[in-house]
């Protein structure tokens, strides 16, 4: 049996070891919960149901099951010679370390005494950041979910002058830095370093699977996504202000007392 890796008390972050080894096993388990939340889709088999239910609940999951796969299209839209480059990709990043990791926590770029220079990310600064599509992203991220909260993460931390803003130093060349926001605790930010080249090198984030080089956290893809993605689309990524579709209370109120009113017999009042 496999399950993922717990942090032990008094520790921060997994290391690289247990890291690679969690996402090996949550990326085996998500064929599983797909499925599940699939089915729970069905009103009756998503919520919780009584004892009595029980002798029924076994035909019941066989039923739904034959119309998911039936009527619903695969969960799995890959071919089997992609899943096994996945599976061997993964299998082999996995006995590597994170040298990005030991680089970061050997020259103290961790340290506040180390000069970091904020810019903003579209800005004309950091012009060899390789060009990725969304595809080559996903190779990174060897999965959909960090690509799909990289989205998210990218729209809470752009300012309302739509900057996202970004750290690079002089002194070290072809790394970007970055601290993004937990979403689980208010006062929490995370660092974060991406190393380049003609491509995406290595990565490192503090967060606590942070150190694992098996695809990377929802942080790391962020940064990658918007700089090497985002920033050359025409369309915003900013959360869309949903006000400007709901009219004004007030003035729906005056212009509707200058109507008659017609009750719901169709007669006026």
């Amino acid at each position: 049996m496999e399950m993922p890796a717990f942090i032990p008390k008094g520790q921060k972050q997994l290391s690289t070891e247990e890291a690679n080894s969690s996402r090996l096993v949550t990326k085996v388990r998500w064929v599983v919960e797909s499925v599940n939340g699939r089915i729970k889709t069905w009103r009756y088999l998503g919520k919780t149901l009584p004892n009595s239910q029980i002798p029924c609940i076994g035909d019941y999951v066989r039923i739904v099951c034959s119309l998911c796969n039936k009527y619903r299209p695969p969960i799995n839209s890959g071919t089997f010679d992609d899943d096994i480059t996945i599976a061997s990709t993964m299998t082999m990043l996995a006995k590597q370390t994170n040298g990005l990791q030991q680089f970061v926590l050997e020259n103290g770029l961790d340290k506040r005494s180390m000069k970091w220079t904020s810019i903003d990310a579209d800005s004309n600064t950091i012009t060899d950041f390789p060009r990725l599509t969304e595809g080559d992203i996903r190779n990174l991220t060897i999965g959909v979910y960090q690509l799909k909260t990289a989205k998210s993460y990218a729209a809470e931390h752009l300012t309302d002058d739509g900057l996202f803003e970004i750290f690079v130093s002089d002194d070290i060349p072809n790394i970007v830095s970055a601290k993004i926001q937990s979403r689980h605790t208010s006062s929490k930010k995370y660092s974060l370093w991406i190393k380049y080249d003609i491509t995406i090198l290595f990565w490192y984030c503090t967060c606590k699977n942070g150190s694992r080089v098996v695809g990377m956290c929802g942080h790391i893809s962020c940064i990658i996504w918007y700089l090497a993605f985002a920033r050359y689309q025409n369309e915003s990524c900013g959360i869309r202000d949903w006000t400007e579709e709901v009219d004004d209370a007030a003035r729906s109120i005056a212009s509707s007392e200058d109507e008659d009113t017609v009750d719901y017999d169709g007669q006026e009042e």
